[in-house]
């Protein structure tokens, strides 16, 4: 009798065991509750290469603070040009900044703060897997419309290493991988301030969002041109003349007096002197 009880008992906990694996998308909720620091890098059309990182923390009220911040890897040097991108939302709103040489223009928005939520009409489907030599879930969502989205999470971690996005064709739109992953690390507040030097333009809907937008593009366009025409001025001072104008520079000196006191034959001076005497 005892006998049965153990396997009676093994069975009930194997059963509750089973039970109480959590599903995937309150895998995916447990990954996004906690702080998450991610980092990864990508190219542009250009081939030059870019680097985001990711900050979110989700706060005691249930609000959701994040910031995406997206920067050349090579820097503002010799790229008069080139902007980095810089998007906080907090408690006050979304701000999106642009960082250029010539300082930050940011646009805000009042909108919700956004949260991390699974669609209602969405079917899942989980599988074990090894990763890049981690033991992870794949988690298949496909929703009514025909759309699928692929996850690839970390047991360990519980956090999304790589997902893809297919259309109903099934054909690839989108892939991204995750790389340089701080899981549950400790933020400040500050982390999730707006910089005190942002010249900040308030929006009241995407109408709004977008004219300030094109007006913050077309700035930035200017000092690019403005930059552009310091730089062309500053090139033709300095560039090396030719042959010919070297020659001349180094007759006059860039000063005919000067060219009248070094080059004149001041021998003839008394010839001058005395021919003047006579003539007059």
């Amino acid at each position: 009798m005892r006998k049965w009880h153990c396997i009676l008992g093994i069975l009930v906990f194997w059963g509750i065991s089973i039970c109480a694996q959590p599903k995937p998308e309150a895998l995916l909720e447990q990954a996004i509750i906690n702080g998450v620091t991610l980092t990864f890098s990508f190219k542009d059309a250009s081939d030059e290469d870019y680097e985001t990182t990711v900050k979110q923390r989700r706060n005691p009220d249930g609000s959701v603070w994040r910031v995406t911040e997206t920067i050349r890897a090579k820097g503002f040097n010799d790229r008069y040009w080139a902007a980095n991108s810089k998007k906080i939302y907090n408690s006050d709103g979304c701000f999106d900044l642009m960082i250029t040489q010539n300082g930050i223009m940011g646009i805000v928005t009042q909108d919700e703060i956004p949260r991390h939520t699974m669609p209602k009409d969405a079917t899942y489907k989980m599988t074990s897997l090894t990763y890049q030599g981690r033991n992870c879930w794949k988690i298949t969502e496909r929703a009514t419309g025909g759309e699928m989205t692929e996850f690839i999470i970390d047991k360990e971690k519980l956090f999304i290493l790589s997902w893809n996005y297919f259309n109903s064709s099934g054909k690839l739109l989108f892939s991204d991988r995750k790389k340089n992953i701080n899981f549950n690390p400790v933020f400040t507040d500050d982390d999730f301030s707006v910089p005190p030097n942002a010249k900040l333009k308030y929006a009241k809907d995407s109408r709004e969002r977008m004219k300030l937008d094109i007006k913050r593009v077309k700035s930035h366009s200017n000092n690019i041109a403005k930059t552009r025409k310091q730089i062309v001025k500053e090139t033709n001072q300095n560039r090396t003349p030719g042959k010919f104008r070297q020659k001349v520079n180094k007759l006059t000196n860039h000063d005919p007096w000067d060219f009248i006191c070094q080059k004149a034959p001041w021998f003839l001076l008394p010839i001058a002197v005395i021919a003047l005497g006579i003539v007059f």
